[in-house]
């Protein structure tokens, strides 16, 4: 399968079957400030996520949908900044993925559906929240308690 998605020309080269170049030239959200450090493990990870087959799990567990793949990438453009710790990759065994921060103060869990539906889990130190409809607003907001103190 074949498609195309709107991401910042730095992850073009480096993400293998999951992306086509596209036809105009995307924005690239960090252009001024260089590329983030996250970007590089990023990739490799949901290039290595995004490769795996089925069973990999030894038992049922589907392939990691190539809808899943797209939005992860599209949705952590979204949310991310330069300064911001990447987020863990987590093949799901329905065909999904997950994007995890697991920081004592900020707990957040990103979930992408096989077909590409976001759902999200956020635990700040004083509350529980599940959010629906591509939460990327409300998880760009929250993930930015992880950022370092500026001087």
């Amino acid at each position: 399968m074949s498609f195309t998605i709107p991401v910042p020309p730095f992850t073009q080269a480096r993400v293998k079957k999951h992306v086509v170049r596209i036809d105009r030239p995307a924005p690239n959200p960090w252009a001024a400030v260089g590329t983030p450090v996250w970007v590089d493990a990023f990739l490799d990870r949901i290039n290595a996520v995004g490769d795996l087959q089925a069973g990999w799990d030894g038992a049922v567990a589907r392939a990691v949908s190539d809808a899943a793949v797209t939005c992860a990438m599209n949705f952590i453009t979204e949310v991310m900044e330069r300064d911001t710790p990447a987020p863990a990759v987590v093949p799901v065994n329905d065909g999904g993925l997950q994007l995890e921060w697991q920081y004592p103060a900020l707990r957040v869990e990103v979930y992408i559906a096989p077909d590409g539906i976001v759902t999200a889990w956020l635990r700040e130190p004083d509350q529980e929240t599940e959010l629906d409809y591509y939460p990327s607003a409300r998880i760009a907001q929250a993930l930015k308690a992880l950022r370092p103190a500026r001087a």
